[in-house]
C-alpha cells in the first residue's frame, strides 16, 4: 500500500514537472515566463517572494546547513561579546 502511494505521488509529481517544462519552454527569458504563468498558478506566490527577498536583506550571514552553520553561530557569538566586552 505504501509502496502504491510513493508511486502515485512520484509519477504526479514528474507529470507536473514535465507540463511547467513545457509551458516555460515557450519564453525566451526568464522574467517573461515569471509574467506569464500557467494556468492554476496563483499571483499570491509573487507577495511570498517578495516578502522572503525582504526578510533575506536582514540576514547578516549567508544560510549553511550542518555544523558549517553551527560554526557560524559560534563565530558571531564570539564576536558580539568581544564586541560588547571591548565597548565597556
Amino acid at each position: 500500500m505504501v509502496r502504491a502511494i510513493d508511486t502515485q505521488l512520484v509519477n504526479q509529481h514528474k507529470n507536473r514537472q514535465y507540463r511547467l517544462h513545457l509551458h516555460l519552454k515557450n519564453f525566451s527569458t526568464k522574467e517573461e515566463a515569471i509574467n506569464h504563468p500557467p494556468n492554476g498558478v496563483v499571483n499570491a506566490d509573487s507577495k511570498v517572494s517578495i516578502r522572503n527577498k525582504k526578510n533575506k536583506s536582514f540576514n547578516h550571514v549567508p544560510p549553511a546547513f550542518g555544523t558549517v552553520l553551527i560554526a557560524r553561530i559560534v563565530d558571531m557569538n564570539e564576536l558580539q561579546t568581544d564586541e560588547a566586552s571591548s565597548s565597556c
